[in-house]
């Protein structure tokens, strides 16, 4: 769940090659719209091969840490979910369908090519605009109008 989600993006930033930008615009995350996208190899170390650095110590040592505190605690690994009702919306090949999901469908989050573009608030708000439309509910423009011309920087 959401304890390997942390994991192993700890572990992609301590394999990254190149300038943490670049790997934004090139790689895992393609918001870069070009063919000319650079492949895993060629923005990541290998998992046997990440390099010793400053951030790969203190990674090993917060996993040590962890591992620590589950065996000092002693109890079975408790599960966590996602609370509440869940509509998860699945991209087709030309819009998304909406429907209700299951909290243990996130038991395991996958890190794929397009999440970071798909999960950006402009696109959900999109998206979520889009399925409404399907339903004929009008979805109000005061939030449409509100979220497409915030600029998304951290503030």
């Amino acid at each position: 769940g959401m304890e390997n989600l942390r994991n192993d993006l700890l572990e992609i930033i301590a394999r990254i090659k190149v300038p943490k930008y670049q790997l934004v615009n090139d790689g895992i995350f393609c918001c870069r719209r070009t063919k000319e996208r650079a492949s895993n190899e060629d923005l990541l170390h290998s998992k046997d091969s990440i390099p010793v650095s400053n951030f790969s110590r203190q990674l090993a040592a917060f996993k040590a840490a962890q591992e620590t505190k589950k065996r000092e605690r002693d109890a079975p690994d408790i599960s966590m979910y996602i609370p509440g009702r869940i509509v998860h919306m699945i991209q087709t090949e030309h819009d998304f369908v909406a429907h209700w999901a299951r909290t243990d469908d996130f038991s395991e989050i996958l890190i794929s090519s397009g999440m970071l573009s798909k999960h950006h608030p402009p696109a959900v708000i999109q998206q979520l605009e889009q399925i409404a439309n399907s339903f004929g509910i009008q979805y109000p423009d005061y939030l449409t109008d509100e979220v497409l011309h915030h600029e998304w920087r951290k503030e």
